[in-house]
């Protein structure tokens, strides 16, 4: 398994060259110490106005966003069980005002 700087070489990726990273960490409680170093990852590679997106389960909430919000500012853009994907509002509409420099 590679470690997210080992990924960022191997990408050749620049600081704040990418607009988003979407992923999904694991989210037992043992392992949040990988959404900081996510954060840190985020914080280093994304664009200014760039996106992480993550699935996050409702349990660990409030940890994640500690744990990321040692690096990063966030909005936070929920879908409700019960809404049909057809109901469900574009979230790129909430971040028109958010636009990124890369």
């Amino acid at each position: 398994m590679r470690t997210l700087r080992e990924l960022g070489e191997i990408a050749e990726l620049k600081a704040g060259s990418v607009r988003m990273i979407h992923s999904d960490p694991v989210h037992d409680l043992e392992y949040m110490y990988v959404w900081e170093l996510l954060g840190r990852f985020a914080q280093t590679y994304l664009c200014q106005g760039g996106v992480l997106g993550c699935y996050v389960g409702s349990m660990v909430l409030d940890r994640v966003m500690a744990e990321l919000g040692k690096h990063l500012t966030y909005l936070l853009f929920v879908v409700e069980a019960e809404q049909r994907p057809e109901d469900w509002k574009d979230p790129r509409s909430q971040l028109r005002e958010y636009e990124t420099t890369c």
